[in-house]
């Protein structure tokens, strides 16, 4: 009897405490690799028609780049390809802007020390600092911006809400996981099983 009170005050405590003692916060920093290669787009102010129009630039240079960059090794081979297709790249900005209307101006630079804010994404979050990065500045740069990992490849769109519950539900699944993990080492611990 003495065993089932102490196992019983054990789950408790874990229950109670498990989420600060496995996830310490609500958030984990996931390490992006030292030698990465970020892609910063940066719009033209807030308002809604510059953000727009930073996400259909996205989406257009994104499509291109997950292809250029997704056959790539190395990080030296990253840059030696990141320097060779920049004319491209700008190709394709200048297009969409003249495909949507817009008369800004725009720059495409490559650069090792383009500063980035810190980001959540999900549970992880990425500090800010200068990183070596493909700068998009739309107009005046001044509006939020949108970034990711070109190499290696950790470009992610943003989800879609369906997408966001469906990685939340995971989330959850997995916590009652390790939850059941933890009580069956404790049950092998006690000599209960």
């Amino acid at each position: 009897m003495r065993k089932f009170a102490l196992l019983f005050l054990m789950i408790c405590f874990l229950g109670m405490f498990y989420p600060m003692t496995v996830h310490g916060t609500d958030y984990a920093v996931e390490m992006i690799p030292e030698d990465a290669i970020r892609l910063r787009i940066l719009a033209n102010s807030n308002d809604m028609k510059d953000q727009q129009m930073k996400y259909t630039v996205r989406d257009e240079v994104n499509a291109y780049l997950s292809t250029e960059m997704s056959k790539v090794t190395s990080i030296d081979e990253a840059r030696k390809r990141m320097e060779e297709i920049l004319p491209k790249v700008e190709e394709i900005i200048a297009n969409t802007l003249e495909q949507n209307g817009e008369h800004l101006s725009f720059s495409v630079q490559f650069k090792k020390d383009v500063p980035f804010p810190t980001k959540k994404y999900g549970k992880y979050v990425y500090p800010a600092g200068d990183y070596e990065a493909l700068l998009i500045t739309l107009g005046e740069g001044e509006g939020d911006n949108w970034w990711c990992v070109l190499f290696p490849s950790l470009c992610y769109l943003d989800l879609s809400e369906e997408e966001k519950a469906d990685m939340e539900q995971a989330n959850k699944e997995e916590e009652k996981t390790e939850k059941k993990t933890v009580k069956i080492f404790l049950f092998e611990w006690l000599g209960l099983t």
